[in-house]
């Protein structure tokens, strides 16, 4: 049905009691085929958030997320119109919190996550261009934690942190839209 070069964009759908669309695996997601049955899936989320303080010593708080995320699709069965496949992936994450306070001092913390893990899914092709699919994934990940402060220089506190655990799962609703 598809083959080399078949690419889609990628959206999930969002809860039932809060219906909508949201980027795919936190922001933008891509697929290529490389062969009828393999195909490589990518996903780049960036959320930059100036958030609103309600504490008066505070001038700013900051929030910022960049997450880059690489599958490799392999479809271990199809039929006419529906495909059952696995895809293992690596993801980085990096979340970055800091506070402004109104005489100059910047507080924060920097934190980085690795995560391997794999995908289970099915897709259904509801026209030639169009599917809609859930995916059921697991992963393990690693973290890393930084704390800084500082006036007109920032410096990293020496509490670093690392952790690792298996996060369990998480259910999926995609939707692809194909052209080739």
């Amino acid at each position: 049905m598809y083959g080399f070069g078949t690419t889609s964009f990628l959206a999930e759908l969002r809860g039932l009691n809060d219906f909508g669309f949201d980027g795919f695996d936190m922001g933008f997601g891509f697929q290529f085929y490389i062969s009828d049955d393999m195909a490589f899936k990518l996903a780049i989320g960036i959320a930059n958030q100036k958030i609103k303080s309600y504490d008066v010593d505070i001038d700013k708080v900051y929030d910022n997320l960049q997450t880059y995320t690489a599958y490799f699709r392999y479809n271990l069965s199809h039929s006419k119109n529906v495909f059952g496949y696995i895809a293992p992936f690596y993801r980085f994450t990096n979340i970055d919190r800091y506070k402004e306070w109104v005489d100059g001092f910047t507080t924060g913390k920097n934190s980085k996550y690795h995560s391997l893990g794999f995908v289970l899914g099915a897709e259904w092709f509801a026209f030639h261009n169009f599917s809609i699919g859930a995916d059921y994934a697991v992963d393990y990940t690693m973290s890393e934690s930084v704390n800084y402060m500082g006036r007109n220089v920032i410096t990293e506190l020496d509490d670093s942190s690392y952790s690792s655990a298996l996060l369990g799962s998480k259910l999926n609703f995609v939707l692809s839209f194909y052209f080739n």
